[in-house]
């Protein structure tokens, strides 16, 4: 949806999300924050690599990837669960 309508939103945080490379180009402005579970299975944490690898080599200056490497596709519940997230998406507007 961040790709399709990348003028919706002041950041997006991907959780166990997975994207299609040939459209990091439309993220690179964009904040990114991006969340995922070492041990998906459903996503595999592989593909998120070679998005977050494909928003850069687009041009994004500073995409964030967190890996929990302890849990699974489950992973939002701590996400959701602390302070950080909330904090980062107050710091950003759309322009």
């Amino acid at each position: 949806m961040a790709a399709a309508h990348p003028e919706r939103w002041a950041a997006i945080v991907p959780i166990c999300g997975n994207g299609n490379p040939e459209l990091a180009h439309r993220l690179v402005h964009l904040p990114i924050w991006i969340f995922q579970g070492g041990r998906d299975k459903l996503i595999r944490p592989q593909w998120i690599y070679a998005m977050a690898n494909a928003i850069e080599q687009a041009g994004h200056k500073a995409v964030r990837l967190t890996i929990h490497e302890d849990l699974a596709h489950g992973v939002w519940v701590r996400v959701y669960a602390g302070e950080d997230l909330y904090n980062w998406f107050l710091a950003h507007q759309r322009p």
